[in-house]
């Protein structure tokens, strides 16, 4: 079984892992990363490679995306072109649907108009979760049948990052007490993950506690200059608030996740969460919006759940929070996510390549 994966990137935190227990199942992998963005089917095997039989696709905007809408339209319809002619020569299409659409789109109803036309090439796609299902199959209309569409949850991070620094030798290493209450929030810091949101929401519950020891950790690496600029402007307006705004390395994740007692995520648009797994891996009690497959994930024994771009619920679940049993409910989400392994999410992708195929 050959399959061409697009795009390839080493540097996300769900393909890697998937490659790697695929082709253990056997699976050659093609890794299409040119830089050249336009007919990436037929350019990927036209140079003497052989044929793919399954075309994945994923974070697809690469191939639709453009900086003003007429170049957009035109990179789309040249994308679906080459998808026609990977169904000209009996190319099977399976779509890995991570966003609805793109995160910061120009072009949100372009992007979602050519994303109901690319359902027409596909033979199949994977969702992370049945929240996630029921999302894209009212977002993509083109999409008749729902059995079409498999749920297939991602595999967690237990064995992927390193894990062997205790919270007392974390909180040392952060100038942290070991009987603070510790919020954080982990990852890129792009425009939809409502940092400045979770800064304003912060302030209202610091104002009413007036607490020294509950401290809030901001880590992660901003998206551009100006979001990096927005950030610490509301930091120093903020009490018991830590930026640390650069890039963190695999190696240094355990530093701040034992660090923790709640991991807060306030999302104003996801489907999947990496982040949300990563924080069940390392034992976390989660804050999370009921947005995309969230709620599929974190129940109230494993964390809150609060309504979505709602700055006074987010208030309410961080008030409620200190009231936690922060362990109790990190390992009831580690419970949850050791059985969703990478073994298994390329197994169940592998039963639908070869029922494809076959």
């Amino acid at each position: 079984m050959r399959i061409l994966i697009l795009p390839c990137n080493d540097g996300n935190t769900y393909q890697p892992p998937l490659v790697f227990e695929l082709t253990k199942l056997g699976v050659s992998i093609d890794e299409y990363n040119d830089l050249i963005n336009l007919f990436p089917i037929y350019r990927s095997w036209r140079g003497g490679k052989r044929k793919p039989d399954i075309v994945n696709l994923h974070w697809i905007q690469f191939y639709l995306l453009s900086y003003t809408a007429l170049r957009t339209i035109v990179k789309s319809v040249l994308f679906l072109l080459d998808l026609a002619y990977a169904k000209l020569k009996n190319i099977r299409i399976v779509w890995t649907i991570h966003n609805a659409v793109s995160h910061e789109s120009n072009y949100p109803g372009l992007e979602l108009f050519f994303n109901n036309l690319i359902c027409l090439f596909c033979d199949e796609y994977i969702v992370q979760s049945q929240s996630i299902k029921n999302e894209i199959s009212l977002k993509y209309r083109t999409i008749i049948n729902k059995s079409k569409i498999k749920v297939i949850p991602r595999g967690n991070y237990i064995d992927l990052y390193q894990n062997t620094i205790a919270k007392i030798e974390a909180r040392r290493y952060l100038n942290l007490g070991l009987k603070d209450i510790v919020f954080i929030s982990f990852g890129k810091i792009r425009p939809y993950k409502g940092i400045d949101q979770l800064i304003d929401a912060w302030e209202l519950f610091q104002a009413e506690m007036n607490r020294d020891d509950i401290k809030l950790i901001i880590v992660g690496h901003p998206h551009n200059d100006h979001v990096e600029k927005e950030i610490l402007r509301k930091c120093t307006h903020s009490k018991n608030v830590i930026p640390i705004l650069r890039y963190i390395n695999d190696e240094e994740i355990q530093i701040y996740m034992n660090a923790a007692d709640i991991c807060l995520f306030t999302f104003t648009a996801i489907l999947g969460s990496a982040s949300v797994v990563a924080a069940m891996s390392y034992k976390k009690a989660v804050i999370a919006p009921n947005m995309g497959g969230i709620p599929d994930l974190i129940d109230e024994n494993g964390g809150l759940i609060y309504r979505a771009n709602d700055r006074n619920d987010l208030l309410q679940a961080l008030k409620k929070s200190i009231r936690l049993d922060y362990e109790k409910m990190g390992e009831h989400n580690y419970e949850i996510i050791k059985n969703n392994t990478w073994q298994k999410t390329a197994i169940k992708q592998y039963e639908i390549f070869s029922k494809l195929i076959n």
